[in-house]
């Protein structure tokens, strides 16, 4: 049988997200006489349902999309550019304007809404 403690693992989560889980856990347990959900089991229940419940896809690229930093990905422009140009391999294919669009969708105002589907690409299509 394993260890406990290799069953579990730890995460860190911002004040805010703590204090709505909290919430959620206190609803959970309000009224609830069949056992007492703690916040790891709540997280954890979360998680998987998050994850196994369907529409990942649009999941995965909300949280890009709100994760999106515009330095981070120019720094991954400059590095793939550096490689084409050091390799000679894919002048053609490698566009600055197809490299640069994902910046010009990132914008606060386009981080709110779904419609830009390239802030949740790393990499553009050649």
């Amino acid at each position: 049988m394993k260890n406990l403690k290799e069953l579990d693992a730890k995460i860190q989560i911002s004040k805010n997200a703590d204090d709505v889980l909290m919430e959620f856990v206190g609803k959970v347990n309000d009224g609830f006489n069949g056992g007492r959900v703690g916040r790891g089991e709540a997280a954890s229940w979360i998680i998987m349902k998050l994850v196994s419940g369907g529409g990942l896809d649009r999941i995965i690229e909300e949280i890009r999309r709100d994760h999106f930093d515009e330095v981070t990905y120019l720094q991954h422009v400059v590095s793939e550019m550096k490689a084409s140009k050091r390799t000679g391999e894919g002048k053609d294919a490698l566009s600055l304007a197809d490299l640069l669009k994902p910046l010009s969708a990132s914008s606060k105002i386009s981080k709110t809404t779904s419609s830009s589907p390239d802030l949740a690409k790393t990499k553009p299509k050649p």
